[in-house]
């Protein structure tokens, strides 16, 4: 199995399990080990913990039992399980079970976020959770303003400027390395939505509204001390800050206001 068929599977998995999945040593067989470990040194799977029981290949019957582990007096440990067979018993005992079957990785949501944000180039400290699972990642720029991108996880997309884009569909292999597709990201922050006609809209939502705006002001800020540490490098944040504040991006802001929303 290539690369790309394992990203597809391990897609699949986390909108299955509502962004959550599991992959046993076993499973993974099938995905060659240059896909693995391509996709754990990009942080889309990490180790979990090891597996308490497993499928016994003693016998055609295939039974699903616990597994016991025994530290070997030369620290290696071993493995087996009990067969639980009625009729099997006597004869197959103790099966050993080789210990890296034991393994297992793991991909979730917060994972696929991380490198969203690494991808997206946003930073990951900005990670926002959100109900039923949602990732808020951060903000984008678009020639419309700041759009927030969003992971979704049921379904499983990246939601940018108001649009679902399956992450199946966004994610590719790009020598041998997963990567995202960030032209079709760019067409749709291209996009100008059209602007909602007047309704009532309650407290809440304006709230939220202004929160958003006040956020996107903070980004500004934020991108503005980043140039100028890349051309000025060595100040202190205050002397960013009062440069900010002479800025067009400050809103009016006096430079301490500024300086506590620097990172």
């Amino acid at each position: 199995m290539s690369l790309e068929a394992a990203l597809r599977d391990i897609l699949s998995s986390v909108e299955a399990g509502r962004g959550t999945a599991f992959f046993t040593f076993d499973a993974v067989q099938t995905w060659g080990r240059d896909a693995l470990d391509s996709l754990v040194s990009q942080g889309l799977l990490k180790p979990a913990s090891a597996l308490q029981s497993i499928e016994c290949r003693g016998c055609e019957e295939h039974c699903f039992s616990d597994v016991v582990v025994w530290p070997a007096a030369t620290g290696e440990a071993r493995a087996f399980v009990v067969c639980e067979h009625p009729d099997k018993q006597a004869e197959m005992g103790r099966i050993p079970v080789a210990v890296e079957r034991l393994q297992q990785w793991r991909c979730d949501g917060m994972l696929l976020a991380l490198n969203l944000c690494r991808m997206l180039g946003l930073g990951n400290d900005g990670i926002q959770t959100e109900g039923l699972g949602g990732y808020r990642l951060g903000m984008l720029k678009s020639p419309h303003g700041r759009r927030w991108a969003t992971l979704s996880i049921s379904p499983l997309a990246l939601v940018v400027n108001r649009n679902q884009m399956p992450l199946s569909e966004l994610l590719c292999v790009d020598g041998g390395a997963v990567g995202l597709d960030s032209a079709r990201i760019q067409l749709e922050l291209s996009v100008e939505q059209p602007a909602q006609g007047k309704q009532y809209t309650p407290n809440t939502n304006k709230r939220e509204v202004r929160k958003l705006g006040t956020q996107a002001i903070y980004q500004d800020w934020r991108d503005a001390h980043a140039r100028l540490k890349q051309e000025f490098p060595g100040h202190t944040k205050s002397w960013y800050a009062r440069k900010i504040a002479r800025m067009d991006v400050s809103g009016g802001k006096d430079y301490e206001t500024i300086r506590k929303r620097l990172v």
